[in-house]
């Protein structure tokens, strides 16, 4: 899959998407890659204007196209305003592929298809989107375990990928206890340390939760939500 492959064209905007950089992502021209790649680049620029709202933005540019894969980011956008649509729209798009695999299975997901949406994300053997749609899933349901399995068999074969850290990151605060210890690890490699890193709030709350540093007021209120929340939105649209 391209976005594994640290050589690969896709793999920096596929990065930066899941780091919660949306402007870097929103200021890179898909003419700018391969023609065998613009589309997927197109892919990746589009669900970002999703994850910042502009879901309407994103149905006009794509009014007309004929790539499934497209297609299937306009259902995710619908999804937003119309689930029942959005999953009549992406039913048509059978069968699915490693890259509208993981955008099949959020719709059915916003379309209370919860079932569907497990077993397609799950279908894509291959996809690191699909395993990080598959543990938001899976978290957001209770299924905790099934998360953390999902997790631990993707890094046979997806080592070190942002998507697979951020969703280990996920479970692991989900999870807590000790885990919550993990979570840290991951958010200060992934942010450095860096308080402009979108994901550095989440950082700071894995800390409180793990003990690491005092509660500051904003991370009071449910902080466990707010990190959830928060590592959720960075990858919504996978």
């Amino acid at each position: 899959m391209e976005f594994l492959d640290p050589s690969g064209e896709l793999y920096q905007l596929h990065r930066d998407f899941y780091l919660g950089d949306y402007n870097k992502v929103l200021s890179t021209s898909p003419e700018n890659f391969s023609p065998e790649l613009r589309e997927l680049a197109l892919m990746i620029v589009a669900k970002a204007r999703i994850a910042i709202g502009d879901h309407v933005g994103v149905l006009e540019g794509l009014q007309g196209v004929g790539s499934t894969t497209l297609q299937a980011v306009m259902a995710l956008a619908q999804a937003y305003d119309d689930p029942e649509l959005a999953v009549d729209m992406v039913a048509e798009l059978a069968p699915y592929d490693s890259y509208t695999a993981p955008l099949a299975a959020m719709v059915l997901y916003r379309g209370g298809r919860i079932e569907e949406a497990i077993s397609t994300a799950q279908a894509a053997e291959d996809s690191i989107d699909a395993v990080a749609v598959l543990a938001q899933i899976l978290i957001a349901t209770g299924r905790l375990q099934e998360a953390d399995a999902t997790v631990q068999n993707a890094k046979k074969w997806a080592q070190d990928n942002i998507a697979l850290n951020l969703a280990e990151a996920w479970v692991d605060m989900a999870i807590g206890g000790e885990r919550y210890v993990q979570a840290v690890y991951i958010y200060e490699e992934l942010t450095g340390n860096d308080e402009r890193s979108p994901l550095f709030q989440a950082q700071k709350v894995a800390q409180v939760l793990s003990g690491y540093i005092e509660p500051e007021p904003w991370t009071k209120p449910s902080a466990k939500a707010i990190a959830l929340f928060n590592d959720t939105l960075s990858a919504r649209a996978a």
